[in-house]
């Protein structure tokens, strides 16, 4: 029977219409709308409701007009649409009504890409701003990457303004999550669309990650991995940078749990933990340079472990290190296993050359060998450097090359990877889409 049929779909916000064919075939989650009535059809409950928009292109997608002139039968609730010819705008998977949105035409003023600490002060402060963003906070992927970023992996963290007693990088990135929250921030879970105490599991409810972006126009289409798509006016891009780890079991474990494990020297090498002890720092680079000099403030001393026979560093700085009497180069080593139950003990460490295996007695171990930002989801969307880390197109501000799509946090910042250099970041990023959405006019 040819007409238009509405299908409910889990939630009674969410449905699914179906545009049917004289010869009964039917286009799946086609969505339509009404050309002389401009607007939307929704369902909610088992009543229809009529919602209206500004544009004829909801979701940005061009219409086609159909033949359809008539519905001629009941949808599977009950209710009718008779009369109208209308626009096949798009299609979708999952729906929400523009009331649920960040704006009247259901496409979101701002989408957030990840949840650490530029995520989420990009969120508070876009809530603030009543831009009513949508977060994307991303999915647990292992051990080592959790929604809430590389904070979630820190046990005391003592450098952050505001707590004099320090707190853990859970805890801190919790009380983000609920400020965020408390302003109306908007979380897209396997359940759809969430915010306020819908969210019950905090940082741990399964979150949905991003699995694609399309940039090529506005409002930019949204993918994630879950199903959701959206469209968005501006996109706040935090996915920050993943530490890169040995891969070793006791590794991650000691890390999670507060044994002595590290991605960053900065943030951890003070704790009193590792004062007056022995520790290793495992890299030739730059970075491990930094790490080992930054630790002789609180070690007594520190083992430069490096797979080759010279650092990979620059000159200057690797005259630093090997000049510093606190620091003991342990050449042509790699680290096979870190030992100790509830706090490390030691590293056991193989030659690159004879294979022969030792053991080396340390209070602390740091990796300093690289991050990853994460930024495959982009599939070059974007200008990355020669690191892989999103190119600002002005470095004091957020902008990119693209108009409204904005960067901030590690995903971009190579240099400093602090979380409150994140923050900041995440708060030019907000301020940045604000302004960029008033001037081309989008409120």
């Amino acid at each position: 029977m040819r007409g238009i049929w509405l299908h409910r779909m889990g939630p009674a916000r969410f449905m699914e219409i179906r545009l049917c064919s004289g010869d009964d075939r039917c286009l799946d989650n086609t969505l339509v709308r009404h050309r002389m009535l401009g607007c939307w059809r929704f369902v909610d409950g088992e009543n229809w409701t009529t919602i209206a928009t500004r544009t004829a292109f909801l979701f940005g997608l061009t219409g086609r007009q159909t033949g359809v002139t008539q519905g001629d039968g009941p949808g599977t609730n009950g209710s009718r649409i008779l009369g109208f010819r209308t626009w096949v705008v798009g299609r979708t998977s999952m729906l929400q009504s523009p009331a649920m949105t960040g704006s009247s035409n259901g496409t979101e003023r701002v989408t957030i890409i990840g949840s650490g600490p530029a995520g989420w002060t990009a969120a508070v402060y876009a809530a603030r701003a009543n831009l009513k963003p949508l977060v994307f906070p991303g999915r647990a992927a292992g051990k080592d990457l959790l929604p809430g970023g590389q904070l979630m992996l820190t046990t005391d963290v003592e450098n952050y303004p505001g707590f004099p007693d320090g707190v853990t990088g859970p805890d801190l990135m919790q009380q983000f999550f609920e400020q965020a929250m408390r302003f109306g921030t908007r979380v897209v879970t396997d359940s759809g669309v969430q915010s306020g105490d819908e969210v019950a599991g905090g940082l741990f409810t399964v979150f949905q990650d991003v699995a694609s972006v399309d940039l090529s126009r506005r409002p930019f289409r949204v993918k994630g991995d879950g199903g959701y798509e959206c469209l968005s006016e501006s996109i706040i891009i935090a996915t920050g940078a993943k530490a890169n780890w040995l891969g070793l079991e006791n590794e991650l474990r000691l890390a999670q749990s507060g044994g002595g494990v590290s991605a960053c020297a900065v943030c951890d090498g003070a704790l009193p933990m590792f004062r007056d002890q022995e520790l290793a720092v495992i890299g030739g680079g730059d970075s491990a340079v930094e790490e080992a000099t930054y630790l002789t403030k609180f070690a007594k001393t520190v083992y430069m472990i490096h797979r080759r026979d010279q650092l990979r560093a620059s000159k200057i700085m690797a005259d630093r290190a090997l000049n510093n009497p606190k620091i003991q180069m342990l050449w042509n080593k790699t680290a096979v296993d870190v030992l100790g139950d509830e706090k490390i003990t030691g590293v056991r460490v193989r030659d690159t050359q004879s294979g022969q295996e030792s053991h080396l007695s340390v209070g602390g171990l740091f990796l300093a060998i690289g991050h990853t930002p994460i930024t495959g989801f982009l599939n070059g969307q974007l200008d990355l450097d020669n690191a892989g880390y999103i190119k600002l197109k002005d470095p004091y501000r957020s902008t990119t090359v693209i108009d409204g799509v904005f960067v901030a946090g590690d995903v971009a910042d190579s240099v400093y990877r602090q979380a409150v250099t994140a923050a900041g970041m995440g708060c030019k990023a907000a301020i940045d889409a604000e302004r960029w959405l008033a001037e081309v006019g989008i409120e």
